[in-house]
């Protein structure tokens, strides 16, 4: 009985075994095999490497084109360079857009010094004269507006004065504490001298329009 049983025990593992292969067999999956043609068209050109260097984006037909004339730079000449710069306009702004270009102090000076020499400012009532530049400080430029030059400046500047005819003797200082080209004026009188002090300090007040309008008019020399 036993090995009956371990006969049927047999046939059913064998059973099992050849259903399993079978399963197997069918469950991969198929493959075909390509022809030497196939693989050819399949198979891609190698990619070319693009050369990187300065000549990429160089024409070459209108580089070796010998009716296309090749532009070379042009040296610059000293003498128009210092003829540009004596009219306070740089080589590169030929066409005279905005510019701006510092003054120096010391050069603001002595052109109102000169022309505080030259022509003292004598007050309304004639009492007094502006006579020197005795302090500047600040800022001077000039500034070039579609080919037209005009002063910009910030200022502080002290113009001495002094009493004529009847009134020698008194003398003072007229400070400008703001002097600058948006129009902001702001300043001070101080008066000295034993006679007609107070007098003469009015008469410098009285005067600051006629003072002002002088110190513009020699503005406009430093731009010519």
């Amino acid at each position: 009985m036993r090995s009956i049983i371990n006969y049927i025990n047999i046939l059913i593992y064998q059973t099992l075994k050849k259903i399993k292969q079978i399963f197997f067999r069918f469950s991969q999956p198929r493959y075909k095999k390509m022809s030497t043609s196939e693989e050819e068209i399949k198979q891609e050109p190698p990619k070319t490497k693009k050369e990187h260097s300065y000549t990429y984006w160089v024409d070459k037909e209108k580089q070796n084109n010998p009716n296309i004339v090749q532009k070379e730079p042009k040296k610059i000449d000293p003498t128009q360079i210092q003829q540009n710069q004596s009219k306070h306009v740089s080589q590169w702004n030929q066409i005279g857009t905005w510019e701006e270009k510092k003054i120096e102090l010391s050069q603001v000076k002595e052109i109102l010094e000169k022309g505080f020499k030259e022509s003292p400012v004598q007050s309304v009532d004639q009492r007094i004269e502006f006579y020197n530049i005795s302090k500047l400080e600040g800022d001077v430029s000039i500034v070039t507006v579609r080919g037209k030059k005009k002063p910009g400046y910030h200022l502080k500047l002290n113009v001495k004065y002094r009493g004529i005819g009847d009134y020698k003797g008194a003398k003072g200082v007229f400070k400008y504490t703001s002097f600058s080209d948006d129009g902001d004026r702001d300043f001070e009188v101080e008066g000295a001298g034993e006679n007609h002090k107070e007098i003469c300090k009015k008469s410098a007040q009285d005067s600051s329009d006629l003072l002002e309008q002088h110190i513009l008019k020699l503005f406009q020399l430093i731009h010519e």
